[in-house]
């Protein structure tokens, strides 16, 4: 039975310790004040002041902790800066006995900066987003990670209609991009710096811009039905490389040429 008290001691004495290391851890990083983490004499624990861990008795130990306090908030912060454009421009060619219209239409997109903070102190502060295409975090637009976010979107469309068939003419342009963030530096192998958190470094960065095109056809069997065909990517561009061995499916086209055909019924 004694045997067995001494087994128990020493395992509580041995979590314990584990307790006490990682909260000496997170002492180390800085996290411990007391609005947080109060201790038995109001004294936050560091490594000259280690405290201890309960003994079992009434009796507390200095530093000792007996609360910790969890507090919600919201330290992370987003800067971003851009502007979208759109123009449209139609018209008809009567006076060449032309019959139908057509419809001109350009849309813009610039983002010049999508910085994000996470307001953690020991990671990496300010990061520039923009461009960053790396499939990882960055599948989706505007996620908790920034997203993938283009400096420059251009999309031309050039259509033509009339009583009996139309077409649809598009052209997508995806400006450059990278594969991290700009706090990232570009440097040789041999020349480059130390990397830190802030400002880490990578031998290449670039990912090359895209243009696509988008072909669309329609045909009025009747005043109530109407076929229809697109076909996107006509020209079959492969999506660049991302330097990851998945792509942005967000961004890039990673199917190919996609043919699409439909009926509308309006009654």
């Amino acid at each position: 039975m004694q045997a067995g008290d001494d087994s128990g001691g020493a395992s509580c004495q041995s979590r314990a310790m584990k307790r006490l290391i990682r909260l000496l851890s997170v002492v180390a990083l800085g996290f411990c004040a007391t609005t947080a983490i109060r201790t038995s004499n109001n004294i936050p624990q560091s490594l000259a002041n280690p405290g201890g861990p309960a003994t079992g008795s009434n009796v507390p130990v200095a530093s000792q902790i007996f609360a910790i306090v969890a507090q919600p908030f919201n330290a992370a912060s987003i800067v971003t800066d851009g502007f979208d454009l759109e123009a449209s421009y139609q018209f008809d060619l009567e006076d060449y006995d032309v019959p139908g219209a057509f419809v001109l239409r350009s849309l813009i997109n610039h983002t010049s900066k999508y910085i994000q903070d996470s307001g953690i102190p020991g990671t990496q502060r300010n990061s520039e987003l923009v461009g960053n295409v790396n499939p990882g975090p960055n599948g989706s637009t505007y996620n908790g990670y920034g997203g993938a976010i283009l400096n420059w979107k251009l999309q031309e469309t050039q259509s033509y209609s009339n009583d009996i068939w139309g077409i649809d003419l598009t052209e997508r342009w995806l400006s450059p991009a990278i594969t991290t963030n700009r706090n990232t530096l570009v440097c040789q192998p041999g020349s480059c710096p130390a990397p830190t958190i802030q400002t880490p470094t990578i031998n290449f960065n670039k990912v090359d811009s895209m243009f696509y095109f988008d072909l669309g056809l329609n045909w009025n069997y009747s005043p109530k039905t109407q076929y229809y065909m697109k076909v996107d990517n006509l020209t079959n561009i492969r999506p660049p490389d991302v330097g990851g061995q998945d792509n942005n499916q967000v961004i890039y086209d990673v199917i190919g040429r996609m043919f699409r055909f439909g009926v509308r019924l309006n009654y």
